[in-house]
């Protein structure tokens, strides 16, 4: 009896009338709920099959659900329902603006590749192959741009033709690619450069240069018609045995600055070169003597210069005759990574090289040269502050080698050869960097 009252929290007098109850009346009362659930199973299995046999039934059924979570869940539509709507879906609007490096070739072979496809290496690699060359075909340029960035191509003969960065085809790193030809309508054109503009961009000018120092400015909205056509433009229009070679964009405000293989460069205002239309030629800026022009970069706003050379300039006498002569030290402002013919590299601080009052003139020496080196590219890092961003170094035979930018170095003499950051192979030389920027 206690057991049954704490067991089951029962009164004595339940516990005695449990206790007096037999067997068979026991059995009695289960038989009775069982009888009983039986007869509510056998009522309900009627009803649905009654609902199964008929689509009216399930709908109202459907109907009657649906409106009772509606009631119980339900909020105000978010969206509007537009009858009859002209829906205009453009390409772009489906295609993820992922980074991407595009690649082309002497030959006119073009391709884009995701920004990892290479993978950082430490100094003095090798790489490994960029894309796959033909007989007597080299790589030209290797640059970073957004899948919607629209891309102007200019040929050396002046003309511009523009496409979107996504309309250019995706390929492997060994792949060739397609010809940039059959991408627009420009059959048998050569490419001198390509200017990557971002968005909607369209208040900065062109700054064009040719092999020959020809130097001139046009409105970005210039080329507003070739931006939104496959056809063709003249950009510039060239002296005989002279081409286009390098293309950027810039503004009043900001600084070029041109380089050549003799190691030189020559810092000026944007605004020193004259605004002319698409059709003229130019005006003479940098003397390269018997060297060439290797590279035309735009520095950034604000970056102080070297008032006279007397304080950063080094005789030739003082530098040793090994890689990384002088002393090292740590840039956090906006830089200029150099980088030679055969894979010899460093970075200077823009504020080293000192502003010149006019376009013209020889520069200033920014790097020291061995026998039979010269300098192949110069481009601007912004500061870096927290980002980390690597360097892109491609060769003439294809090869290209990713390094992190820290692992660069600079040092506090202009007249320094710089370490080796490249290892190139015989037959083969740098052909120029670029700088991967980082996804923040």
């Amino acid at each position: 009896r206690s057991t049954l009252q704490d067991k089951f929290a029962l009164s004595a007098e339940q516990v005695e009338g449990l206790l007096g109850m037999t067997l068979r009346r026991l059995t009695s009362v289960e038989k009775d709920k069982l009888v009983e659930e039986q007869g509510v199973l056998k009522k309900r299995i009627a009803e649905i099959d009654e609902l199964l046999s008929r689509k009216d039934m399930i709908h109202d059924l459907i109907l009657e659900e649906g409106m009772e979570i509606a009631n119980k869940y339900g909020s105000d539509r978010k969206t509007q329902i537009v009858q009859n709507a002209q829906l205009e879906l453009k390409e772009i609007d489906v295609i993820p603006n992922n980074p991407c490096i595009i690649v082309y070739s002497s030959k006119g072979y073009i391709k884009r590749m995701n920004r990892n496809t290479f993978s950082v290496q430490g100094l003095r690699g090798t790489g490994v192959a960029g894309t796959r060359l033909r007989d007597n075909e080299s790589m030209e340029d290797l640059f970073y741009a957004m899948d919607h960035d629209k891309l102007l191509f200019f040929s050396t003969e002046g003309h511009v033709f523009s496409i979107p960065a996504y309309s250019i085809p995706a390929a492997s790193r060994t792949a060739s690619g397609v010809t940039a030809n059959s991408l627009f309508k420009g059959a048998g054109i050569t490419i001198a450069s390509v200017v990557v503009v971002p968005g909607e961009e369209s208040d900065r000018d062109v700054v064009l240069l040719t092999a020959k120092g020809q130097c001139k400015r046009t409105k970005l909205e210039a080329f507003k018609a070739s931006m939104n056509s496959k056809r063709g433009l003249i950009a510039m229009k060239m002296k005989p045995g002279d081409e286009l070679k390098f293309v950027g964009l810039c503004n009043e405000d900001e600084d070029l600055l041109l380089t050549s293989s003799a190691g030189y460069a020559l810092r000026f205002s944007c605004d020193s070169i004259p605004r002319l239309s698409s059709s003229a030629t130019g005006v003479k800026t940098m003397d390269v003597g018997s060297g060439q022009l290797v590279g035309m970069r735009v520095l950034p706003q604000d970056v102080p210069s070297a008032e006279s050379l007397e304080d950063a300039e080094v005789s030739e006498s003082e530098d040793g005759e090994g890689e990384g002569e002088g002393e090292e030290v740590d840039i956090q402002g906006p830089s200029v990574v150099l980088i030679t013919k055969t894979g010899l590299g460093k970075r200077l601080g823009i504020e080293q090289i000192r502003k010149n009052k006019s376009r013209t003139g020889k520069g200033v020496k920014v790097v020291k040269l061995k026998a039979g080196d010269s300098l192949a590219d110069a481009i601007v890092v912004e500061d870096i502050g927290s980002k980390v961003n690597d360097v892109v170094v491609s060769t003439a035979n294809g090869q290209v080698v990713r390094i992190p930018l820290q692992n660069i170095p600079s040092f506090r003499s202009r007249i320094t050869r710089g370490n080796s950051l490249v290892r190139v192979r015989e037959n083969d030389t740098v052909l120029g960097c670029t700088i991967l920027q980082s996804d923040d």
